[in-house]
This record gives C-alpha cells, sequence and structure tokens, in this order.
C-alpha cells in the first residue's frame, strides 16, 4: 500500500481511501472485530484519520459499521 500511495501521489492519480464519519459511530466496536489486520478501527474512526500502513483497505469495516460511520472516497 505504500509503494501505491507514492505513486499516486508522484503522478496525482486518484486513489482509494476509508472515510471516516465520527459523528455516526456508536462505539459498537464491530469495525475492529472484522479487520482482518486486528487494528483498532474504533480508535482510528474517533481520531478521524484512517491512514495505516498495515491497512489492505479490505473493507470488512465497512461492511461491518451498522451506522455507516466509514465509507470508501478517492482523493487525489
Amino acid at each position: 500500500m505504500i509503494i501505491g500511495t507514492k505513486l499516486s501521489q508522484l503522478l496525482k492519480l486518484p486513489r482509494l481511501q476509508l472515510k471516516p464519519t465520527k459523528e455516526n459511530c456508536n462505539g459498537c466496536n464491530l469495525c475492529s472485530h472484522k479487520c482482518v489486520m486486528s487494528l483498532d478501527v474504533k480508535e482510528m474512526v474517533k481520531r478521524e484519520n484512517m491512514r495505516n500502513a498495515e491497512c489492505i483497505l479490505c473493507g470488512e469495516c465497512v461492511d461491518a459499521c451498522p451506522k455507516k460511520a466509514i465509507k470508501y472516497s478517492f482523493k487525489s
């Protein structure tokens, strides 16, 4: 993921990322339980910073969230 991020920045290409909405989070922790990389996703949402070198953007946290506090977005 790190190489892909660097390349997209260099070439100015849009890249897939996770976008949190802290206000929608109810603290149920389902996102963290579903994370295949065992990341503390709930804390990442509360900090409103989903960037983590270990995140593989699998989308398990997006699918698990009942309040849609995490979404996919493209950033250029």
